[in-house]
């Protein structure tokens, strides 16, 4: 810290404007028009609100629950909108996500406590581009096996089937 300034990295900068650049985006973005924000009409996408049972799976400690959208076709791009876990210990799960095996910034191993199945979490819109493949990893860090559980709202949409139906 010098003259009361924080330095950072070239690392950590990157990261801090690409947080500003995406909070300005979904703050001036209109809902009705982004299909990030606010899904088209239900003919034009594919939901995906995974899994559909949501029961608890018991994972011991130091193991992962696992959870993988399909991959994105080739025609289409997909958004992964909001998310929920269950866990017995929240404090002692830890969640990530990954873009074709790839961690996405910031959601690396951060406490997944903020979301519930039944009150998924919103996110800042995470942009699946055709041939991506989503995933998301819930990993135990407790001492004991826990009941554990994730569920993710996404939706894919063909941009050409969109615009045509936006101009009609």
């Amino acid at each position: 810290m010098a003259n009361g300034m924080i330095e950072l990295s070239p690392r950590d900068m990157e990261l801090f404007l690409r947080a500003i650049c995406g909070l300005q985006q979904a703050l001036t973005a209109d809902p009705r028009s982004d299909p990030r924000f606010y899904p088209p009409r239900r003919g034009l996408i594919r939901l995906f609100d995974t899994p559909t049972n949501n029961l608890p799976t018991s994972i011991p400690a130091g193991n992962i629950l696992a959870l993988e959208l399909e991959r994105v076709p080739q025609n289409a791009i997909g958004v992964v909108r909001a998310y929920g876990i269950q866990a017995a210990v929240p404090a002692q799960a830890r969640l990530s996500f990954f873009r074709n095996r790839v961690p996405i910034e910031p959601y690396i191993r951060f406490i997944g406590n903020l979301g519930t199945l039944m009150n998924p979490f919103e996110l800042l819109p995470i942009d699946l581009n055709p041939g991506d493949v989503f995933r998301a990893e819930l990993e135990n860090t407790d001492a004991a096996a826990q009941d554990m559980a994730i569920r993710l709202i996404a939706w894919f949409w063909e941009p050409a089937v969109l615009a045509k139906e936006l101009l009609a």
